[in-house]
């Protein structure tokens, strides 16, 4: 076989598969013959990044409701219910008027913006009856510790000025246990029902 026969046959295999050969260049021949670089990620597969997973944010728990404020006493409702020097109870009512009323009595007076009174007694002044009240040391002592415990309902219903009208219109006479008890209860009703009106 001679020389030309084998680039022969190469061509014609060439052009017959529809290829066309062309001649590299030098600069095409450097970059066929350099082998590809590793970057590192050959063999390797890509997974795509997991979205964040939102996470609950804890909520502040609600702030606690305020302590239920307890009623204020008589004596801290800007002198509402007052005691006259007199001893009797004396309540400054919504619409101007002053209801004066005496503790153990019947019936009330209103006293208007304009200067007139107006006096309302009972229907029927019916006289309670105290029950006897049986005197020894037992039951004096008794009395006495009651006696302290009203007198401190009192100081809580009065301001310092009434508690002192009410001393001395009410306790300055020579009073007995029993006397002072019923006294003081008596006073400590009537200023309960003025401060309701």
């Amino acid at each position: 076989m001679s020389k030309l026969a084998i680039p022969l046959a190469f061509l014609l295999t060439l052009t017959f598969a529809g290829v066309q050969a062309k001649p590299q260049s030098p600069q095409q021949r450097r970059n066929s013959e350099t082998p590809p670089q590793d970057t590192g990620q050959r063999g390797k597969a890509t997974l795509p990044k997991p979205s964040p997973i939102p996470l609950p944010v804890p909520q502040a728990p609600p702030p606690p409701p305020p302590p239920p404020q307890a009623a204020p006493t008589t004596a801290s409702t800007n002198n509402r219910v007052t005691m006259r020097p007199d001893g009797s109870i004396e309540a400054h009512l919504s619409d101007g008027r002053v209801r004066v009323t005496k503790p153990g009595a019947c019936g009330y007076t209103d006293e208007f913006p304009d200067g007139r009174r107006q006096t309302l007694p009972c229907e029927t002044n019916v006289q309670q009856a105290s029950a006897p009240f049986p005197i020894d040391n037992v039951s004096n002592k008794w009395l006495e510790s009651q006696n302290v415990t009203l007198l401190s309902i009192l100081r809580s219903m009065l301001d310092a000025a009434s508690l002192n009208n009410y001393l001395v219109a009410n306790e300055l006479q020579s009073l007995n246990a029993e006397q002072r008890f019923v006294r003081r209860l008596q006073t400590i009703q009537a200023l309960a029902v003025a401060s309701q009106q």
